[in-house]
C-alpha cells in the first residue's frame, strides 16, 4: 500500500498491485460481489479498469492503472464514502 487517508467521513486507498489488469479488475469484483457490495457502472479499457459500488454502509468506486512499461503492474485508488 502506498498510501491510505480517513477523515471519519471518506477512506481513500492507494497501492500497487500485481497481476494482469483485466484479471484484477475481475478479482476485485467478485471480492465486492462476495462481501455482500451491489456493483454499479464500469469501465474498461486497455490500460484502465473503474467501477462503482454501494453495500455495508458505503459508496465507493474504484479505478486501476496500468504502471506504463512494467508488465504486470497497475496502481489501484480506492475511494469509500460512509452513507
Amino acid at each position: 500500500m502506498r498510501e491510505a487517508r480517513d477523515d471519519g467521513k471518506t477512506m481513500n486507498v492507494e497501492a500497487v498491485v500485481p497481476g494482469e489488469i483485466r484479471d484484477v479488475a475481475e478479482s476485485l469484483l467478485d471480492v465486492l460481489a462476495q462481501a455482500g457490495f451491489d456493483l454499479g457502472e464500469g469501465d474498461s479499457e486497455e490500460h484502465e479498469a473503474e467501477s462503482h459500488f454501494t453495500g455495508n454502509g458505503f459508496a465507493g468506486f474504484f479505478k486501476l492503472n496500468t504502471v506504463g512499461d512494467c508488465a504486470g503492474a497497475n496502481t489501484l485508488a480506492v475511494v469509500l464514502t460512509r452513507s
